[in-house]
């Protein structure tokens, strides 16, 4: 496919033999397929990969065929890791590490609540949506935009959309924007 282009294997081999590193560790397809091999033609000894998901961009016949130069895939929740076995994946190769976060740093606290409702000037009773992200294609936020109302599909879109839309008055970027 046009996003694993073979061009890209040797300058990364090159840079991995260079560093000398004892383990290559990649993110995502095409980190995965393309670090792969690169990694076992530079001759590291251990290779990992790291299955964020939901959504696979590529040729399920490139990722199995590459996933076998690995050591092991590890996925970031259950649900990536069946994700990965029906694929055919061979469970003996996935491992499950759940994304590091405390759940308990984000439990209901009515005093947070009002506090940030306040800061932002939200009316108690309004209902809220929360979303933290970029504004790019990936995050899908043109799906809660459009179910908001505003109606864009790009990220220059989105933007455009939400400023001149009424749906601009009730959004809030309590986080660094660009």
């Amino acid at each position: 496919p046009d996003d694993l282009r073979s061009a890209t294997i040797g300058p990364l081999r090159r840079l991995i033999r260079r560093g000398g590193f004892d383990v290559v560790h990649t993110h995502l397809y095409r980190a995965c397929v393309l670090g792969r091999i690169a990694a076992r033609l530079a001759g590291v000894p251990h290779v990992v990969a790291t299955e964020h998901g939901p959504e696979v961009v590529g040729s399920r016949a490139a990722y199995l065929a590459t996933e076998r130069l690995g050591r092991a895939t590890i996925a970031v929740s259950p649900a990536i890791a069946g994700r990965l076995r029906a694929w055919g994946v061979p469970d003996s190769r996935i491992s499950v590490i759940p994304r590091a976060v405390d759940t308990a740093d984000f439990r209901y606290d009515p005093a947070l609540r009002a506090a940030a409702r306040a800061r932002l000037g939200i009316p108690a009773a309004a209902p809220v949506i929360g979303a933290v992200g970029r504004l790019e294609p990936g995050h899908r936020f043109d799906r809660l935009i459009r179910r908001c109302g505003a109606g864009g599909t790009t990220p220059s879109a989105n933007r455009r959309a939400v400023s001149r839309n009424a749906v601009w008055a009730t959004i809030r970027c309590s986080g660094r924007t660009a």
